[in-house]
């Protein structure tokens, strides 16, 4: 009977374990995927960002009168950046996963005009099946939005 009860024991305490193994696996996973955005964006490079976006991916930000929708308009959103502000890089300090979820605190720096700046921002980015499927940025600007 002990015995019964010892290799019960241990049964659930080994399905446990894979367990999190299965849900650090995937932390792991979205996690590695955001840090690739991270170079590819450094690299400015948009074929490689783009292809980390799901087909029907949405980026929000507040810069944005309106999400932008799908793989192709992302990568073109990605190049405008580029085109306008060619040295933008962006520097990660914190960086969180949970389940498919990853949380970037990270702060994008530049010159415009002969003037440096550093924009400190916030980001949760959803990734399912190795891809982002949700980008959500979050940053105090001076940008005036005149959104209807």
């Amino acid at each position: 009977m002990r015995i019964r009860v010892v290799i019960g024991v241990l049964t659930v305490l080994s399905g446990l374990v894979a367990c999190a193994s299965v849900k650090t696996n995937e932390h792991a996973a979205a996690k590695k995927v955001v840090t690739e955005m991270f170079e590819a964006f450094n690299q400015h490079d948009v074929t490689t960002l783009a292809s980390l976006y799901a087909e029907d991916a949405v980026v929000v930000s507040p810069d944005k009168c309106e999400p932008v929708l799908g793989r192709l308009a992302i990568a073109a959103d990605y190049q405008v950046l580029f085109d306008q502000v060619p040295d933008v890089k962006d520097t990660i300090n914190t960086i969180v996963a949970e389940d498919e979820h990853v949380a970037v605190g990270f702060t994008a720096s530049s010159e415009i005009e002969g003037a440096a700046f550093q924009l400190p921002i916030a980001a949760i980015l959803t990734v399912q099946d190795g891809l982002i499927v949700r980008d959500v940025g979050y940053f105090d600007s001076d940008i005036q939005m005149h959104c209807e």
